[in-house]
């Protein structure tokens, strides 16, 4: 292991000490680097404290890594059109990962963009700790430091129509 530690990209607390988003952990595509991963991990669990990993990308990568580095890792793939049932499925595992007052949950994306700014202003409104959508959407704006477009804004109203 490096004996360095680095925080991952755009790690974010979403419920302090609870919930945070971050990039996929050593970054992505060609530019993915298993030192850099091996760091970032060091971070999650000195720093941070996570004990759960949730991957939103569609194929497997890096699961075994977040397992063999003692993670309880999970795969909950969202396409990039983010369909009802896979939303669903999002919030029942973090709802069900959440169910333990000791678990500290990452969720990650290949990057933090619409779609996971999104999926969390939604995230906030279905357990009821924020009760609609405009202020879900107003936090986690805050939250990213980024505003949320159309894209994003839509998987949170379209949740509150029942979608």
């Amino acid at each position: 292991m490096p004996a360095g530690v680095l925080q991952p990209r755009g790690f974010k607390w979403i419920i302090t000490s609870r919930l945070a988003v971050s990039e996929r952990l050593g970054g992505l595509g060609p530019a993915h680097r298993k030192v850099r991963r091996q760091q970032e991990v060091l971070w999650l669990q000195k720093e941070a404290g996570i004990t759960h990993v949730v991957s939103l990308l569609t194929n497997n990568q890096n699961l075994k890594a977040y397992r063999d580095s003692g993670f309880e890792a999970h795969r909950v793939p969202v396409s990039p059109e983010v369909e009802p049932d896979e939303r669903r499925y999002l919030y029942d595992k973090l709802r069900d990962l959440l169910s333990n007052p000791d678990a500290r949950v990452l969720v990650h994306g290949e990057v933090i963009d619409e779609n996971l700014g999104g999926l969390m202003s939604g995230f906030l409104v279905d357990t009821g700790l924020v009760p609609d959508a405009v202020q879900a959407v107003t936090i986690i704006e805050q939250i990213l430091g980024r505003p949320l477009g159309a894209r994003g804004r839509a998987l949170v109203q379209h949740y509150e129509s029942g979608g």
